[in-house]
């Protein structure tokens, strides 16, 4: 006989945006804020990463407050230290008018 116990289940990263609108304006700021939803924050070190352009290097803050210039795509990453894990959240796309 085996028994299988499930403890929770670890869940994915999460990016969000504050304001949370479909476009933005040149000028208008956004912030960015990662939730690895797992452990403690101070945890983890953040990572923002603009598709296919730069990476922000990574640090203990897990907002960010960008001016975003034009239609783009972000995601943040996340590094657990005490695991050497890493593991990174959906897509947010900003779109700039």
């Amino acid at each position: 006989l085996t028994i299988l116990l499930w403890i929770g289940q670890i869940q994915n990263a999460m990016l969000t945006i504050e304001p949370n609108w479909s476009t933005y304006y040149l000028g208008e700021s956004v912030s960015f804020r990662c939730d690895m939803n797992e452990g403690e924050d101070n945890d983890w070190e953040y990572q923002i990463n603009r598709k296919s352009q730069d990476h922000f290097p990574y640090n203990s803050h897990k907002s960010y407050t960008l001016e975003p210039l034009y239609k783009t795509e972000f995601q943040c990453c996340g590094h657990r230290r005490i695991f050497n894990k890493t593991k990174c959240s959906n897509t947010v796309f900003v779109t700039v008018s």
